[in-house]
């Protein structure tokens, strides 16, 4: 058993009615999904036979993202080479094993490359598996992307890009977009 907590009543009649004691615990992370906390409570008097009753807890816990993607820059120009930056924090309170980040990118831009080992899965499509654990409430991560801009792009056209973040321990993706603005080069004339 764990850390025994132990209250001293005193005397007690039954014209004192019903007494509660509440004791609120803080379940140390992580804990795997479907664990279960016993949480046992035993009552005794010096005239009174020893009372027992317990309660079992099933922990659900899974991880939970922050995600976000920053070009490097915002109006890019059309024909230029844009960096995206994407930044992911677990904030759940279960670690991460598989993650895997998806990029779908805009049609107005061409893939270049990606680091931690992202690469281009199909047209379009670029993906990274985040390898080892990430942990529940860790450091930040982050995997960069470089494109494109196509040169056709017209002035104050959007570039729009969805990404999203999965691991083993999740059903359903988290997922977000961000848009970027083309403007047309500045060209003079001598």
């Amino acid at each position: 058993l764990g850390n025994p907590l132990i209250w001293n009543l005193g005397d007690l009649s039954p014209a004192d009615g019903v007494k509660n004691i509440v004791v609120t615990v803080v379940v140390t992370q992580p804990v795997i999904s479907g664990s279960q906390i016993v949480n046992q409570v035993d009552i005794s008097a010096d005239n009174a036979t020893l009372a027992t009753d317990q309660v079992t807890s099933t922990i659900n816990s899974s991880p939970a993202w922050e995600i976000t993607k920053t070009p490097s820059s915002d109006p890019v120009t059309a024909g230029a080479t844009l960096t995206y930056t994407i930044t992911y924090t677990n904030v759940g309170n279960a670690n991460a094993t598989g993650v895997t980040i998806t990029d779908t990118l805009d049609s107005g831009v061409s893939f270049v490359n990606a680091t931690n080992g992202g690469a281009e899965v199909s047209p379009g499509i670029v993906r990274w598996v985040i390898p080892g654990t990430v942990l529940a409430n860790g450091a930040p991560g982050s995997v960069e992307l470089v494109v494109t801009v196509a040169s056709t792009q017209s002035n104050g056209s959007l570039l729009t890009n969805n990404f999203e973040i999965i691991s083993n321990q999740e059903a359903s993706s988290t997922a977000d977009s961000i848009t970027t603005q083309v403007q047309a080069p500045v060209l003079t004339v001598t």
